[in-house]
């Protein structure tokens, strides 16, 4: 196995180059998404989808006469995601014990929304 540093030859089993000490075995847990960032990126997805929901909710009964009648595939959908927005938020608790709690009651809610709405459709 080559360095990819100086290319000098080195044993395949070799964590570091023989000649300038460079790391072959990367540790790909540094090249993870910092916990900060990756929270941050689950709260901004959680937000946008939790926005577009709001403004399909203020604008469709404005503009479709009898919306939930015409629509209601389209709003069991929408409701389909309102659990996941609940889970990303939950998933970036960064305090432990504050974030099982939150995924516990995500998921209790989702059960309760997702029987509501199912319960909607069938009647």
């Amino acid at each position: 196995m080559n360095c990819p540093r100086c290319q000098s030859e080195n044993e395949i089993s070799a964590s570091f180059c023989r000649n300038c000490g460079y790391n072959l075995q990367p540790n790909f847990r540094n090249q993870q998404l910092p916990q900060n960032q990756t929270s941050d990126i689950l709260v901004f997805v959680a937000l946008v989808l939790f926005f577009i929901m709001h403004l399909y909710w203020f604008i469709i009964p404005k503009v479709v006469d009898e919306w939930w009648i015409k629509l209601k595939y389209l709003n069991f959908s929408w409701n389909m995601l309102y659990p996941i927005v609940l889970l990303l938020l939950a998933i970036s608790v960064k305090n432990k014990s504050f974030k099982i709690i939150s995924i516990i009651l995500a998921i209790l809610y989702t059960g309760l929304a997702w029987f509501d709405t199912i319960k909607g459709i069938l009647h």
